[in-house]
């Protein structure tokens, strides 16, 4: 258990540490990780991916809990747009859980491949730094029903890749010309229930679908849960601090390939 609690611990630093500098990275580290290492204790390989996501989901949920604290004394958060969106993809993440724990855990896992890569890809050729976006926030002509249509959209799919939404919902505000300290803080907070939504469904549902553990409720594996969350009250803060000293283009590539490294490894498992 210790050398799970250690993966668990470096896994939930890198992840929080790259959540904090770009915005996204917590899902993409936490889920791949535990997709990898729980066969070796003893979970079948087609419950280890519900298990990966139903654990990231609720880690993000409570690291996010630090964010948003930073986020909210910065006035980093549009509260108007949270209005806005945050019924719809709290919405679209249940349906999604819902959906995703009956899919077999191989299928979800080649759509994560394809989908980690393919977002890849579009942060490779992504090339508007947060430098370069105005500090005042915009005046977007996206309707209404677009931005819940988004939301909903957004909700549904981080259900599928264990995310927030936060590695769809920081690229869209970004487009909208959002500057990155708001669609980050905005990002963070419509998060929150997004994850809270997804991890409630799979742990109810895997209560219903999965023989009982020590280590487990549901689908959440609680101890990689409890080292992944220590891990990010000591890295979530330093890579909020790092993220206004480094040039966020090269982070952004960096991310990019790590991400697509990990697509092509996932998929080929």
């Amino acid at each position: 258990m210790f050398s799970l609690f250690g993966i668990c611990f470096l896994a939930g630093c890198i992840g929080a540490l790259l959540q904090g500098m770009v915005g996204i990275g917590t899902g993409i580290i936490i889920v791949p990780t535990l997709t990898f290492i729980l066969p070796y204790y003893h979970f079948p390989p087609d419950i280890a991916f519900h298990m990966a996501i139903a654990t990231a989901m609720t880690a993000i949920a409570i690291n996010s809990l630090t964010a948003l604290i930073h986020h909210y004394h910065h006035n980093n958060i549009d509260w108007k747009l949270f209005r806005l969106i945050v019924g719809f993809s709290t919405l679209g993440s249940a349906i999604g859980a819902l959906i995703a724990a009956f899919i077999n855990g191989y299928l979800l896992k080649i759509i994560f491949s394809v989908f980690l890569m393919s977002l890849a890809g579009y942060l490779l050729l992504f090339k508007k730094s947060h430098h370069e976006i105005s500090e005042t926030m915009p005046s977007s002509d996206a309707t209404s029903v677009k931005l819940r249509c988004v939301g909903l959209g957004i909700g549904f799919i981080a259900s599928f890749v264990g995310s927030a939404g936060g590695i769809l919902m920081v690229p869209f505000l970004r487009k909208l010309n959002y500057p990155m300290r708001y669609a980050v803080g905005t990002s963070t907070l419509i998060g929150l229930p997004i994850a809270l939504a997804g991890s409630a469904i799979y742990i109810v549902l895997g209560s219903i679908k999965m023989p009982n553990s020590s280590a487990t409720i549901g689908y959440l594996h609680w101890p990689a849960l409890l080292a992944i969350t220590l891990a990010g009250l000591f890295s979530a803060p330093l890579g909020v601090r790092l993220a206004t000293k480094l040039p966020t283009l090269l982070l952004q590539r960096l991310f990019a390939f790590m991400m697509l490294i990990i697509g092509l490894k996932m998929l080929n498992a």
